[in-house]
């Protein structure tokens, strides 16, 4: 059953607007291209997988890929934990299991909108060991079977022709791999058009999106969609804003969905 936007010329040029979207904010500094909470809410889920990928006894390194990463906004804020101290994710134990991790957990960010530039990334991509591409994930070739644990954080739903990413990540992962997604909800496509301030491709191509039926409407849909991919979706939940964010937004708290999952066995 998919929801894919109909893969026409029409579904190109929405891909094109948004990757031009993406491309003007980066180049204008934008290093937080989602709501804090999902961000840190996906970074404190990544930091916990990995403490439990090394708690393994003779555990390899560890291999995670962060689809339509944006400016690797989930790994600034896993950056900000090892950088500073904070140890909110975590208690002082796992900190330093996490800290002891750092060149043996692998990053790769993948996003169609650029590499980002500034020193922040500059740093951290040494530390972290990130290695970013600048790729179109329906088309570009992920390694076959190489992730430990596959993220995206209301990134990969995004992108038009959905099916295709999605199938590109599924193949990149290992056979007992992980997966973490953190969907738009439409609450949040809301946000975005009422808040204004895009070029009017730019709102044309959010608008289409929205009314098109891409974004998801229940947890059902989501899990009917994703087991006929081939994901065996075990958590599946709406996360909220609660505090609301007056520099983003007036409206509504945003939300998006949560998704836990690993390779269906059928």
């Amino acid at each position: 059953m998919s929801q894919n936007i109909d893969n026409s010329s029409q579904s190109g040029n929405i891909q094109e607007t948004i990757k031009d979207l993406y491309v003007s904010r980066y180049e204008a500094g934008a290093t937080e291209e989602s709501p804090e909470e999902s961000r840190t809410e996906m970074a404190a889920n990544v930091i916990t997988k990995i403490i439990a990928h090394f708690d393994q006894q003779d555990a390899e390194d560890m291999y995670i890929a962060d689809l339509a990463a944006g400016p690797a906004s989930v790994e600034r804020e896993i950056f900000k934990v090892i950088q500073k101290g904070e140890i909110r994710y975590a208690s002082e134990a796992d900190f330093n299991k996490l800290y002891a991790a750092i060149g043996r957990v692998h990053f790769y960010t993948y996003d169609i909108a650029g590499d980002p530039k500034d020193p922040q990334f500059m740093d951290m991509a040494q530390i972290l060991d990130i290695n970013h591409t600048v790729g179109d994930l329906t088309t570009c070739e992920l390694p076959a079977q190489q992730f430990d644990l596959v993220i995206s954080n209301l990134g990969v739903d995004l992108i038009p022709e959905r099916d295709l990413a999605l199938r590109n990540a599924l193949q990149s992962a290992k056979p007992d791999a992980e997966f973490i997604f953190h969907f738009h909800h439409r609450q949040i496509a809301k946000n975005i058009i009422e808040q204004g301030g895009m070029t009017n491709d730019c709102m044309d191509a959010m608008n289409y999106i929205n009314e098109s039926n891409h974004y998801f409407s229940d947890i059902e849909s989501i899990r009917v969609y994703l087991q006929n991919l081939g994901f065996d979706v075990h958590f599946l939940f709406v996360g909220v804003e609660t505090v609301e964010d007056p520099r983003v937004h007036n409206g509504p708290l945003d939300r998006w969905w949560i998704i836990k999952a690993k390779k269906s066995l059928r």
